[in-house]
């Protein structure tokens, strides 16, 4: 709950790294700090990119709360830096992250959250670049569906200060347009599913996806294990100069 700062301030420093892992891992109003004038830096908390570093543990579960903040900005030149969010079980993900790039020059950086089983992201992740490319945010559960309304409840498995072993965890986690529209104001987003504890792996358009106010050209990227259902529409409801680039592949055929 305090402050991590692994800041690079002085003229030409990035960065630094901060590891923040354990069995369960929670940020419940803290702030770590890894930005540089020269570049982010690296912050891992619950594991690193898809839990594959064995050099890293990955925490079984995972919480960021509301009023939690990572940074790992470029102040001045250079790219945002590396951040990743992760839980083997599940990641509940509703606070802010920070990887743009310099305000001179350089690109946004690269933000995973991941709940490999299950995943429930309502943060914001800001991954633009007053002088270059936007960055890029991953997401990458089981199955998940895009949804108008969340119909899980947040924190249940997180109460009073201690984490709640669940005898389940939910097959299908769920992401709302609004979030995702936000989301693709700050950044390119990829949903990339695994199959795991018997989910397949699917992706699901459950409803209208306007994305009317990404202002500019983005990407919104699903690759799927299994299938990709696109059962409503995809648009931009007022035009006004919108751009979203859509990059389908399910089971392996894009």
């Amino acid at each position: 709950s305090g402050a991590v700062d692994a800041s690079g301030t002085q003229p030409g420093l990035t960065g630094g790294n901060v590891t923040v892992t354990g069995r369960h891992v929670g940020l419940f109003g803290g702030h770590i700090n890894a930005s540089g004038d020269a570049g982010g830096g690296t912050v891992l908390v619950g594991g690193d990119y898809q839990g594959k570093n064995p050099d890293v543990q990955n925490a079984r579960a995972t919480y960021v709360g509301p009023d939690a903040t990572i940074n790992s900005d470029a102040l001045t030149n250079g790219d945002g830096g590396k951040v990743i969010v992760w839980g083997d079980d599940w990641t509940k993900f509703y606070g802010s992250i920070s990887a743009r790039g310099g305000a001179g020059s350089g690109d946004g950086g690269f933000v995973e959250v991941s709940g490999k089983r299950y995943l429930d992201y309502r943060g914001f992740s800001d991954l633009r670049a007053p002088k270059g490319r936007v960055g890029a945010l991953l997401l990458d559960p089981t199955n998940i569906n895009i949804v108008a309304t969340d119909t899980a409840t947040a924190d249940t498995e997180f109460s009073g200060g201690i984490f709640q072993e669940s005898g389940t965890i939910d097959a299908t986690s769920e992401i709302t347009t609004a979030t995702l529209v936000t989301q693709l104001t700050a950044g390119d987003v990829t949903i990339n599913t695994n199959s795991s504890a018997g989910s397949a792996g699917d992706i699901s358009l459950n409803t209208t996806l306007d994305y009317d106010g990404i202002a500019g050209t983005r990407t919104l990227t699903l690759i799927a294990n299994n299938n990709i259902v696109v059962s409503n529409p995809i648009q931009d409801g007022v035009a006004g100069g919108e751009t979203l680039n859509l990059v389908f592949n399910a089971g392996g055929a894009t």
